[in-house]
């Protein structure tokens, strides 16, 4: 896995150990900032049931300001954290170690995701 374009381009990112967790693959994932990329201006990222991190990562490197990352397994908290220390983006991030209706419902009050 890696990021695959932006200011991180080609960063290599940690996979989740253990087979709990299915990383979306570069393939899918260039497919989808394909789809999406044009609209990224600044804004937020939400990175739900996140896993390793890779998709609110790809977020960051393309331009957006904040991400946020909701996993409640550790493993994957951890993995998280690595991947952004590895990207430099732990002061643009929060990861939350929550079940993801329990973030949602927290995450209702601040400012919207875009």
């Amino acid at each position: 896995m890696r990021v695959i374009s932006g200011e991180r381009k080609g960063t290599r990112l940690k996979a989740v150990p253990g087979d709990q967790t299915r990383p979306t693959t570069d393939k899918v994932k260039e497919s989808l900032f394909n789809v999406i990329g044009p609209y990224f201006n600044g804004g937020r990222a939400l990175d739900l049931f996140a896993g390793s991190g890779g998709l609110g990562i790809e977020s960051l490197s393309r331009g957006c300001e904040e991400a946020v990352f909701v996993d409640q397994h550790h493993k994957a908290v951890q993995t998280i954290q690595d991947n952004l220390r590895t990207t430099h983006y732990t002061d643009q991030a929060r990861v939350l170690k929550k079940d993801v209706a329990v973030a949602l419902a927290e995450l209702a009050s601040e400012e919207p995701f875009k």
